[in-house]
């Protein structure tokens, strides 16, 4: 017969002699005496232990321990949330889905409204490696400011209206261009 102590145990079963301790009292793991345990029973009754766990997990049976050992561990969790949550360590869902939306849909825009920005001083290049210049200039721009978050997220257009150009936008642009927007007049009828 080979004797063990508490702490050797412990070490033998990888956890902490308070837990061996436990295992004594509430689930009858064998010992000799205070202290002194028979490794070769332990480590049966441990297997025997163990195997029962898994059977009653099988059949969905939960002993009182166990639920009251879940409730515990679930209780923990939700005050790390809130405390995490408290520090600004955690969003909500909705919340990042809200910022990820507004920030992808003024990007958008952002890039959409390049060209009608654009189009007036495109038309004064020379050259198209001018033009191209200016394109990526105002890409880059974008770009930067997407990376560091410095989209502006008021005001967003709704849904539907990606892609319409604004009459006001049309103006500058044509205004730029010399060319009449709007109605023709009778004179340019012919």
């Amino acid at each position: 017969m080979a004797f063990a102590s508490l702490e050797q145990v412990a070490e033998v079963l990888n956890m902490t002699p308070q837990m061996v301790n436990r295992h004594v009292k509430q689930h009858g793991m064998p010992r000799i005496s205070r202290g002194e345990y028979d490794i070769k029973k332990v480590v049966h009754w441990y297997i025997d232990y163990k195997d029962q766990q898994i059977k009653d997990a099988r059949r969905g049976t939960e002993t009182e321990g166990q639920a009251r050992q879940r409730l515990i561990v679930a209780t923990a969790d939700l005050r790390e949330v809130d405390l995490a949550k408290a520090c600004g360590g955690l969003i909500e869902i909705d919340v990042a889905q809200t910022v990820w939306q507004r920030l992808a849909v003024s990007f958008r825009n952002k890039m959409l409204l390049i060209p009608t920005k654009l189009a007036p001083q495109v038309i004064t290049c020379k050259y198209p490696s001018e033009a191209q210049a200016l394109m990526e200039t105002d890409i880059q721009e974008a770009l930067l400011e997407l990376s560091q978050g410095k989209i502006d997220t008021t005001g967003i257009r709704q849904r539907g209206q990606f892609g319409r150009v604004s009459s006001k936008a049309r103006r500058a642009s044509a205004k730029a261009k010399g060319e009449r927007v709007g109605r023709h007049g009778k004179d340019t009828i012919g």
